[in-house]
């Protein structure tokens, strides 16, 4: 009878021994591992509810704790990096909308140089053009107007006879003033003609100032 009794008294202290080992021990180790994994999985972590004092339970706040100060760095982490990306867009929209405004001044500039280089080959042309016409017109002139005035010349020396009228001695000076004015036009617009194709050659020569 008392060996049955100390049986079930050592049963009953081990079972209660088991129950203390499995609520101070088993459990708390338990809620530890599922938490850890929990966190690797990035679900939420449960706080331990067992107040406990000892190593167990220590380790198991601290864990909570770290977690906590892992979520809200995370949290910071994600604001600083959401923050940073819409810098990033803001900037990288401003740097889009300059290189957009840089090409159209580009295009706009090319475009300009692109007229400026039509109207100075229609004004190179223009200019060729005007001096084949001056120098055309000029020897054109000028060949008719030496004949009028060797003509007059003549007519004013009387060579082959008197003009027989003293007003066409008159008239005949005034053919001659007008002449030598015109061929002097002529020959200006030749020498114009001659600076624009530099065919124009300067002659120096010594001179004496007071004459």
């Amino acid at each position: 009878m008392i060996l049955t009794l100390a049986v079930a008294l050592i049963l009953m202290v081990a079972v209660a021994f088991g129950l203390m080992f499995v609520r101070q021990v088993l459990r708390p180790i338990a809620v530890l591992t599922r938490n850890v994994e929990a966190y690797g999985r990035g679900e939420k972590i449960l706080h331990p509810t067992a107040a406990q004092k000892d190593e167990i339970g220590f380790l198991s706040e601290q864990f909570f704790e770290m977690t906590k100060s892992l979520s809200k760095f995370r949290e910071s982490l994600s604001e600083a990096n959401a923050n940073l990306e819409e810098k990033i867009a803001a900037r990288t929209a401003e740097v889009s909308e300059a290189n957009r405004n840089l090409i159209v001044e580009l295009e706009r500039r090319a475009q300009i140089e692109q007229r400026l280089l039509q109207a100075t080959e229609t004004a190179i042309s223009a200019s060729q053009t005007k001096s084949t016409f001056l120098a055309s017109m000029s020897h054109e002139l000028r060949t008719p107007m030496n004949a009028i005035l060797g003509f007059s010349d003549v007519m004013a020396n009387e060579i082959f006879g008197p003009l027989g009228n003293e007003r066409y001695k008159g008239y005949v000076k005034d053919i001659q003033n007008s002449g030598t004015f015109l061929l002097q036009l002529i020959n200006d617009l030749l020498m114009l003609g001659a600076i624009d194709e530099d065919r124009l050659e300067v002659t120096e020569s010594e001179f004496d100032p007071r004459e």
